[in-house]
C-alpha cells in the first residue's frame, strides 16, 4: 500500500481533477478514518477508510493500454468534430477516465499509450525524464537534404 498526498489519492479514485480534490479537502468534504482532514498533503493509504462526504472511496485500478494509432483520428479525450483515440476503445475502458500519454497528429500513425495513471504519464512525457523518443517520417515528395540533416540532428 502506497502512501500519498490524499489529494493525489482523490483523484486516483477518478472523483475529480487535481485542483479539485484540492478544494474537495479544503471545504472540509473529507475524512481519513473518521477524521475531516483540511490539508490536502496530508499523507494516506489505500488501508484508510477515505470518504467524500460521508460516501466511502476507492482507488481505481491502474490502466495501461497500448494503440497503434491509425491516421483520421486525434489524440485527445473528447471532440465534438474529429473521431479521438478513446472513440477507438471498447467498452470497459470507456469507464476508466483514460487520456492518451502524448500526442501524435491526425495525419500521423503508431503507437500511443493509453493511460488512467498519471504518475506513468508525467514520467514518460516530462523532460526531466530524458526518456528518447523516435519518429520516422514518410513522405509523398522527395525529402530536402537539408530537412534530413536537420532531423537527424535533432529538432527542439
Amino acid at each position: 500500500m502506497a502512501i500519498q498526498r490524499l489529494d493525489n489519492y482523490i483523484r486516483s479514485c477518478g472523483l475529480a481533477s487535481h485542483r479539485q480534490a484540492k478544494a474537495l479537502v479544503a471545504a472540509g468534504r473529507v475524512s481519513v478514518n473518521g477524521v475531516v482532514i483540511y490539508d490536502s498533503s496530508f499523507r494516506c493509504d489505500s488501508g484508510c477508510d477515505i470518504r467524500v462526504d460521508g460516501k466511502a472511496v476507492a482507488a481505481r485500478e491502474r490502466v495501461c493500454l497500448m494503440l497503434n494509432k491509425s491516421t483520421g483520428c486525434i489524440s485527445a479525450t473528447c471532440s465534438d468534430r474529429h473521431k479521438t483515440v478513446l472513440d477507438l476503445l471498447g467498452s470497459p475502458y470507456r469507464e476508466a477516465c483514460l487520456f492518451p500519454v502524448g500526442r501524435l497528429d491526425m495525419d500521423s500513425e503508431g503507437l500511443l499509450l493509453i493511460t488512467n495513471d498519471g504518475e506513468l504519464c508525467r514520467s514518460i512525457i516530462s523532460p526531466e525524464s530524458k526518456i528518447v523518443k523516435e519518429y520516422f517520417i514518410e513522405t509523398d515528395r522527395p525529402f530536402p537534404e537539408c530537412a534530413e540533416r536537420m532531423f537527424s540532428e535533432g529538432i527542439v
